[in-house]
């Protein structure tokens, strides 16, 4: 697969050759765990997602994350995203954590 810029110019992400970008979006007021907006994703088949400023952490399977558990993406660290995009939730490490997100369909 290609390697193409991260989102917001942080690293650097494996994109699949075949994905058509669809929408994006930031998410913020991660200080109450939130997941991806549905209209935005609607259509999608993945994300790449990436947070920006802060450390976040993550569940796949809707399940609320706290400051102190679950998965960690660390600040300018992004992962593509093939599960429910309905079900993953996100929470702040530290205030004022945000994340960018974009949406693909293969």
């Amino acid at each position: 697969m290609p390697e193409h810029e991260g989102l917001m110019g942080h690293g650097r992400v494996v994109v699949d050759p075949f994905a058509t970008a669809l929408n994006h979006e930031i998410i913020t007021g991660l200080s109450s765990a939130k997941g991806l907006t549905a209209a935005t994703f609607e259509g999608a088949d993945f994300a790449i997602i990436q947070a920006q400023d802060q450390d976040v952490r993550w569940w796949p399977e809707g399940d609320d994350p706290t400051a102190a558990e679950g998965i960690i993406l660390a600040a300018g660290q992004s992962i593509n995203y093939y599960g429910s995009l309905a079900d993953i939730r996100f929470f702040e490490v530290t205030a004022s954590a945000k994340l960018a997100v974009a949406y693909f369909t293969v």
